[in-house]
């Protein structure tokens, strides 16, 4: 992102000078310049140059839940940032619904489901198949049937719930990805009884000469 040139910026006071997570590049600063408005204010991202709206106790746009996790494929990285910058958009059915597409993809590319199963059969398969470690159990079954919901019915998913599922997707991709592909090579191992040819002046036998 490049840096924006903004106009009739002012310092504000250092009793309002704000930490936050900025909504644009999800890194924690503290900006204490922002445009001279009168309903809330906007403090401009040291890092990015981006601007974050604040009014009373919203920010918008909101912190990134979650971590960029590495060695990702590309189209299931770009779901999973659409997924993190929706809840932080405050999108947060959007974003339970597209954690719930990430799992059913990985779900099917490990061979632990099919195409057209339930979003139940996806999270069960990946939790018996161990890609998500043991322990997640009673988490798994809070976010299934929230998932659930917001699948079969109108019902509105929270913030929590929002971020909740983000962090079991964040985990599932550093386990299937990140950690495999953070592996290092294995060094080559050394040739044993290889015959080197001998050397002029070099004896080759044992004994003393």
């Amino acid at each position: 992102m490049s840096r924006l040139d903004w106009q009739r910026v002012q310092a504000v006071q250092a009793q309002r000078v704000l930490p936050y997570s900025c909504g644009h590049c999800g890194r924690e600063v503290a900006s204490s310049v922002a445009p001279n408005i009168i309903i809330g204010h906007i403090r401009i991202c040291p890092l990015c140059s981006a601007p974050t709206y604040f009014t009373g106790d919203r920010q918008l746009p909101g912190s990134i839940p979650g971590r960029t996790v590495n060695g990702v494929p590309d189209e299931v990285a770009k779901l999973y940032d659409e997924a993190r910058r929706s809840a932080a958009a405050g999108s947060f059915t959007a974003s339970v619904l597209t954690c719930r597409k990430i799992l059913m993809h990985v779900a099917v590319e490990k061979q632990v489901a099919t195409p057209g199963q339930s979003f139940v059969t996806y999270v069960e398969n990946l939790l018996a198949a161990h890609y998500l470690p043991k322990g997640s159990e009673r988490w798994v079954a809070y976010i299934r049937g929230r998932g659930n919901e917001a699948n079969h019915a109108i019902v509105l998913m929270s913030k929590d719930d929002a971020e909740a599922l983000i962090k079991l997707v964040e985990m599932l991709l550093a386990l299937v990805y990140e950690l495999p592909a953070s592996v290092p090579a294995p060094a080559s191992a050394p040739v044993t009884g290889a015959h080197t040819k001998p050397q002029p002046g070099v004896p080759t036998g044992g004994g003393a000469a």
